[in-house]
């Protein structure tokens, strides 16, 4: 059937109706009862534009079920009828869940994917159900990572930026401003500045840091943490430099040391065995004057030392007019004899000044020592 033609189109095995329209295109009109155009079909030579006079939406069906639906406000579901209340500049499509999608913006680039979220114009807003919620942002060459805990539909949602990519390429995770740290060391910065934030990495035999300057094995620094010997090794150009293990540090090589502080435990202490603890000070003063003689014991010797090390303490001991000293000697609890400087071993204190005893402790075998020591008064 020809409708202002008298060539209608024909196609074998097809009913067809063809409408001719003059030079500017041709219509087809739908109208109330009134005869008020309500929506319209519009051919033209550069557009072929299907149109509603109202707020009715668009919507598209297929086997008998929608399949897509245009709101009057230009929003667009796909596989759902229930579309997001998208308001001030935002515009979005929604994928088979309200608020799941895509939106823009007619002010700016800026391009949204969103899942369970929408933007009304003054507040994110859940889409459906009450699930978690995120956002992806692209805008101003940078992507944005955002997400909202549960919420319920319609509710507003408060929204917490993740991550950040800058145009610049730096990288911020908890942060948004990657770009504003300094030049050398900005390509990844982690963390707001508040609270405890740090990173974590999650190995099996062992966890590895690299620093290199090409592909493959070229010269590199490390810091390599072994999940089996619970140590950790520090290595530069490849050459292992530092062990931390045990709460004990070896230096591989030779160590260029510019300025020592030492700490130094004070003791109120006068009598009775006196525990010196290697792992904790190397210098312990007791500042009250000593009453009896005493016992020392050098504590955590063993475990600390390999065999040909050595270590090197000293105790400074407060006399007053009754002067006593340090007679009897022991490493982790087992007796030793010391080797004393001149030759000869104190039989007493020194009267009114601070006797200053030193030993220094050479592993020779396991849990056997040569100790050489030493007095110095001081008044």
């Amino acid at each position: 059937m020809g409708i202002a033609t008298n060539s209608p189109s024909t196609f074998s095995n097809y009913t067809n109706v063809t409408l001719q329209g003059g030079s500017a295109g041709v219509n087809l009109d739908f109208k109330d009862s009134g005869g008020n155009r309500t929506h319209a079909i519009v051919s033209t030579s550069t557009e072929f534009i299907v149109e509603t006079g109202n707020t009715d939406p668009l919507i598209f069906k297929t086997n008998n079920s929608e399949a897509l639906r245009i709101d009057s406000s230009g929003n667009v579901g796909l596989a759902t009828s229930d579309i997001s209340g998208f308001g001030g500049t935002y515009k979005g499509l929604d994928v088979a869940y309200k608020g799941s999608g895509l939106a823009g913006r007619t002010d700016n680039p800026t391009f949204d994917m969103r899942s369970n979220l929408f933007y009304d114009g003054s507040n994110y807003k859940y889409g459906e159900g009450s699930t978690t919620a995120g956002i992806l942002s692209v805008g101003g060459a940078q992507l944005i990572f955002s997400n909202a805990p549960s919420g319920t539909a319609g509710a507003t949602a408060t929204v917490t930026e993740r991550m950040r990519i800058s145009s610049d390429g730096t990288v911020g995770i908890g942060n948004s401003t990657s770009s504003s740290f300094s030049s050398s060391a900005n390509n990844l910065v982690v963390g707001s500045g508040s609270g405890s934030e740090g990173i974590t990495i999650f190995g099996g035999a062992e966890s590895n840091i690299f620093f290199s300057d090409g592909t493959g094995a070229p010269s590199i620094g490390r810091i390599e943490y072994s999940h089996l010997a619970e140590d950790m090794k520090f290595y530069v150009n490849n050459t292992q430099s530092l062990n931390i293990t045990g709460g004990k540090v070896d230096v591989v090589g030779t160590l260029d040391i510019e300025e020592v502080y030492e700490k130094v435990a004070t003791n109120t202490g006068t009598s009775g065995t006196l525990t010196f603890n290697t792992n904790q000070y190397a210098v312990e003063y007791y500042t009250a004057n000593q009453t009896a003689n005493r016992t020392i014991n050098f504590s955590a010797v063993n475990s600390n030392l390999a065999v040909g090390q050595s270590l090197t303490c000293a105790v400074l001991l407060t006399q007053g007019s009754t002067a006593y000293y340090l007679n009897a000697y022991q490493v982790d609890g087992s007796s030793v004899t010391p080797k004393w400087q001149g030759g000869t071993a104190p039989t007493g204190g020194n009267a009114s000044s601070i006797d200053a005893y030193s030993f220094t402790i050479i592993k020779t075998a396991d849990a056997t020592f040569t100790v050489l020591a030493s007095i110095t008064q001081f008044a």
